[in-house]
């Protein structure tokens, strides 16, 4: 039902401050873009840096900000002029030609997001800790040693399906966990896509 529902409608929506619409777009969009801003600037990290400095203006702006035509282009635009930005804004530094004032505000705004990131990831490294012990031997064997299903269950002497079924219930309650403690639609959207499907 959610892919039916047109990108534009969407947008419209996060504009009457739907936080679950502005959350499928950032789902259907944060991956293509991210690659597409990774072409030009080769670096991870700092394209994840770009592409969520994107989403969060929007977010902030949405009230004010006007419903594109194509949503899809609209945010490839956005996205690769931040990125023809952040290109520019490094050969600055790299020539010592930056004032410090003028990058405060917006360094100002991504500190306090990376602090509430960090805050949610030590909560949620707790959830994963709270888990019974064998939903969370299967999480960790999943998520963070990227095992595959068989492996698990060869690792614990245990079915397949039942490597399924602890993996679902450990998604289901982290997924929840997520949405419970924090308030912020882009950090409960990245999160999630980390958390992944089953």
């Amino acid at each position: 039902m959610e892919l039916s529902i047109k990108d534009e409608t969407l947008f419209a929506q996060m504009k009457l401050q739907d936080a679950k619409a502005f959350e499928l777009l950032f789902k259907r969009h944060y991956k293509p873009l991210c690659r597409r801003v990774n072409a030009m600037l080769n670096d991870e990290e700092a394209t994840e840096d770009v592409v969520q400095a994107l989403f969060i203006k929007i977010w902030e702006s949405r009230e004010t900000i006007q419903t594109p035509d194509s949503v899809a282009a609209y945010l490839f635009t956005a996205a690769r002029n931040r990125a023809l930005n952040y290109i520019k804004s490094q050969s600055r530094k790299s020539s010592n030609e930056v004032p410090l004032t003028n990058l405060h505000d917006e360094s100002d705004n991504r500190m306090e997001e990376q602090m509430d990131a960090k805050e949610l990831q030590k909560a949620l490294y707790a959830a994963i800790d709270a888990l019974p012990e064998k939903r969370r031997e299967v999480f960790v064997l999943s998520r963070f040693e990227g095992k595959s299903y068989k492996e698990i269950a060869e690792i614990m002497q245990i079915s397949v399906k039942t490597v399924e079924a602890q993996m679902g219930k450990a998604l289901s309650t982290l997924r929840e966990f997520v949405k419970n403690n924090h308030k912020h639609p882009i950090l409960i959207a990245l999160f999630t896509i980390w958390l992944g499907g089953e």
